[in-house]
């Protein structure tokens, strides 16, 4: 039997792709700051500058929706993880979704790796689990990227 993998793509892909795209739904207006930086005490340099790369380098892993080939959605995880390793960051919450997002990468990295042996091997028993482990790593996903959407619209 033939794995279908275009449904362990979505299944994976669901957990980048989706809450980039349900964004502009889930915030009908721009989030302004209510109050000035002066008064909240922070720098806006540090953390709208992490938050911008922070975004920048999630946004990349997007790419992933344009393909069908598990290979392709691996390399783009991969290169999530390796952007993630070298970002710097000091914004305590910042670095606490470096290190939450850098565990969902490796963990998405190998399921998707095991998926991709059990699609060559036809193994319809071990793709049925494949896609439960993507499916739960994929909320981890979603629940990352709108936290760090959200923390980066306070700045």
């Amino acid at each position: 039997m033939k794995i279908n993998s275009a449904f362990l793509i979505a299944i994976a892909m669901a957990s980048i792709v989706n809450p980039l795209e349900m964004l502009p739904q889930v915030f009908a207006s721009p989030i302004h700051p209510s109050m000035p930086l002066h008064q909240t005490g922070m720098e806006p340099t540090n953390k709208d500058s992490e938050c911008k790369a922070f975004i920048t380098i999630t946004n990349k892993a997007a790419g992933a929706a344009n393909t069908m080939d598990l290979a392709v959605i691996l390399r783009y995880i991969n290169e999530l993880k390796q952007d993630l390793l070298v970002l710097k960051v000091e914004d305590s919450q910042l670095k606490s979704l470096q290190e939450r997002y850098l565990q969902f990468s490796g963990d998405m990295s190998e399921q998707l790796t095991q998926a991709k042996r059990d699609q060559a091997q036809g193994d319809y028993a071990a793709f049925q689990s494949a896609s439960a482990s993507l499916t739960a790593t994929g909320s981890r996903g979603i629940d990352l990227e709108q936290e760090l959407q959200q923390y980066c619209g306070k700045s």
